[in-house]
């Protein structure tokens, strides 16, 4: 998948699924969503099931840092690395 079409999925799953818990109604590729509460320990853990299960990669758990979660661009980046 292009880095766009990840981005544009990761950004749909967060809103669809982690944004309402905020009351967050839209997100920008580089709004860091781990600062702003959107993405939490339990949105990270849904996140990772959403791309695994997307993308077809697994995500082990030393990559579980929030460098490659903190924005949706970051997100498909990381994806795009293990082959996603």
């Amino acid at each position: 998948s292009s880095t766009r079409a990840i981005v544009d999925d990761v950004t749909r799953f967060v809103l669809a699924e982690l944004a309402p818990r905020r009351d967050v109604t839209s997100i920008e590729v580089d709004d860091d969503l781990l600062a702003a509460g959107i993405v939490d320990s339990l949105g990270v853990e849904m996140l990772i099931t959403f791309l695994e299960e997307r993308f077809g990669v697994t995500i082990a758990a030393e990559e579980v840092v929030p460098d490659n979660f903190r924005t949706a661009r970051t997100v498909a980046a990381f994806v795009q690395q293990k082959g996603g």
